[in-house]
């Protein structure tokens, strides 16, 4: 079971596992909710097998909407999405590889890192790579001051850095960057159609590829519920460090 605890105030949000569905929005994240909570909320959910996404934002105010009846939800949900990006305060870091090629795909990260310790500076510190669950990685971090004053400024930064390393690192995946974009929640069940169940899980070095690549060949769930999480970008380790 995993706790939202580093997702609070995010938005989080549910796909189907082909993305063929509506997603289900309009929950936050914040310490007391659990992952596994969330099914009872909404029938969908209990009887198909969806993914976990939450926001790259952090928003300073996600209202609690009500669950029954659905209307209201969806009309409550509306009139916050039309005024959220102006609650926004703070936004992660954000890179998505995605390749034909697992091994070939990880080497991408690693040569991004690389050059990411020049680009970006001491912010840097903060970045953690995750399996997305399917074929591809993320890397997540945290923007410091030198990325711009505001969420808007912050991304389109993000996206330049992405573009610049695009010829290096040709996995990139330079579409995503708007700030609705949604990314898999670290530590969720992921239900992908080429490897069955999975889950989003810490792959920061060679070792943690290799186990991946293991657990991938065998296709045993249970075995992922058994590998570690970081916390995301390492906050709990910097002392208060700011970038």
């Amino acid at each position: 079971m995993s706790k939202y605890h580093d997702f609070k105030d995010h938005e989080i949000c549910f796909f189907d596992s082909k993305k063929v569905l509506p997603p289900i929005r309009g929950y936050k994240a914040d310490f007391e909710t659990f992952i596994d909570f969330i099914p009872q909320y909404e029938h969908r959910l209990l009887t198909q097998p969806y993914n976990t996404y939450c926001s790259i934002c952090q928003y300073e105010s996600i209202p609690l909407f009500p669950i029954q009846p659905k209307k209201l939800r969806w009309e409550k949900f509306k009139e916050w999405v039309s005024v959220r990006d102006l609650s926004i305060k703070g936004i992660d870091f954000f890179m998505d590889f995605d390749g034909k090629d697992l091994k070939s795909t990880f080497q991408d990260v690693k040569n991004a890192r690389e050059h990411l310790l020049n680009l970006i500076g001491n912010s840097s510190i903060y970045l953690n790579c995750y399996f997305s669950g399917n074929k591809g990685f993320h890397l997540l971090g945290k923007m410091g001051e030198s990325f711009g004053k505001t969420p808007a400024a912050k991304l389109k930064k993000n996206y330049e850095i992405a573009m610049q390393l695009k010829l290096l690192c040709p996995t990139i995946d330079e579409t995503i960057y708007d700030l609705a974009r949604v990314r898999k929640l670290i530590g969720s069940k992921v239900h992908s159609p080429q490897l069955g169940e999975t889950r989003v899980i810490t792959c920061d070095n060679d070792q943690d590829f290799e186990t991946i690549q293991k657990l991938l060949n065998n296709k045993n769930y249970s075995e992922w519920e058994k590998m570690p999480i970081k916390r995301l970008n390492k906050i709990e380790l910097t002392n208060g460090h700011k970038p």
